[in-house]
């Protein structure tokens, strides 16, 4: 399904600054739901800068994956308008910008808005209209699947420092409406606005040193069996990511990392490791733990084919510190890559559920999923 929206009715901008002349905040688009966007740009009359036919005028469409100006970036790449070849004509016929088509690799993230840049000084003038039809992105999303109890994807719910890429609180979106699944950042994890190495979809950084983030204890603690995804890679083996109890610092450590170890599964005070560690998980992944007792299993990038992981204890998990050991525990190593994407579900996943995530990870992350 798709929707007509006009991105900016006949108007006449003129200046004499070269410098981006970026429109009104009060009038970008918030396309939240729509995965594309294609853009019919009209041009009623336009004077290059300085009234010189081989100057020109670039106008561009940008997205951002939050209402902040520093984290705009362009969809496609900009429309050169002036009065001589090549440069786009005066004319009847609209110039038609699509991102999912562009050669820049930034897909539609949730807000759009458009900018002028003059290639040189001198007064300018342009008038134009933009008009928009966005598509509906796929219908489904993690909390879809029954018994979704946390969800974390930093282009929903992320906070940043006025200014600054160091993310401040990141929302939970499961829809269990318990503030306490909130996450709380120590250090500055930071959100990088379109991560070329998951098709251009918003990621968080890690650096290794004291960034991380804590969630609250919550309403009510998640029991065993219970399933762990998480999208994401880590720059080496030194770093870990855990799933705690906060309440009695026993938890379930999703990912650890030591000198010469890929340890995937922790309970209490006991490490376990599969049988192969071939986990390094350098490069973009997905790993999905579930948690069962002593009969708990690790799938990498394959939601069909298990590694054993050995016991994970009876420990509930109420709580979650992402980025770095649990606190409680002392010092830990701290997690160093990224992370896209973190869900968790209260109970195993059938095989149609994870067919569905796979589907949805492979669509939205390009990763190759089994």
């Amino acid at each position: 399904m798709s929707r007509s929206f006009l991105l900016q009715d006949w108007t006449t901008i003129r200046s004499s600054v070269n410098a981006a002349f970026v429109q009104d905040p009060s009038e970008w688009l918030d396309l939240d739901g729509f995965s594309d966007v294609v853009c019919w740009i009209d041009v009623m009359e336009v004077t290059p800068p300085a009234g010189v036919g081989r100057n020109f005028l670039q106008l561009q469409l940008q997205t951002a994956p939050s209402f902040e100006d520093a984290y705009f970036v362009p969809i496609a790449p900009a429309t050169n308008i002036g009065t001589q070849a090549p440069f786009v004509q005066v004319s009847t016929t609209p110039t038609i910008v699509r991102s999912a088509k562009s050669t820049v690799s930034n897909d539609l993230m949730r807000h759009l808005r458009w900018s002028i840049l003059p290639s040189t000084s001198g007064s300018w003038d342009l008038t134009f209209r933009i008009r928009a039809i966005a598509a509906r992105s796929a219908t489904f999303v993690p909390p879809l699947i029954a018994g979704c109890q946390n969800w974390f994807r930093p282009d929903y719910g992320v906070s940043v420092a006025a200014g600054t890429s160091n993310i401040t609180t990141w929302t939970d979106q499961s829809g269990t409406n318990d503030a306490n699944k909130n996450l709380t950042a120590t250090g500055t994890p930071t959100l990088n606005v379109a991560d070329a190495l998951y098709m251009g979809q918003p990621t968080v950084s890690f650096s290794g040193t004291t960034q991380y983030f804590t969630s609250g204890s919550w309403v009510s603690s998640m029991s065993q069996p219970n399933t762990w995804i998480i999208v994401g890679h880590r720059a080496n083996t030194a770093s870990q990511m855990d799933a705690m109890d906060g309440a009695t610092a026993g938890f379930g450590q999703l990912i650890a990392g030591g000198a010469g170890s890929n340890s995937l599964a922790f309970a209490g005070s006991t490490i376990t490791t599969p049988t192969a560690s071939q986990y390094a998980w350098t490069s973009p992944s997905v790993v999905l733990a579930e948690f069962f007792g002593g009969s708990s299993e690790i799938y990498m990038n394959d939601l069909t084919s298990a590694a054993a992981m050995g016991p994970a204890g009876a420990a509930n998990f109420d709580a979650l510190s992402l980025g770095s050991h649990n606190p409680a525990f002392g010092a830990g190593t701290f997690w160093n890559g990224t992370i896209a994407e973190v869900i968790a579900y209260g109970s195993l996943l059938t095989t149609t559920q994870k067919a569905q995530l796979r589907q949805y990870i492979r669509g939205r992350y390009g990763i190759t999923v089994g």
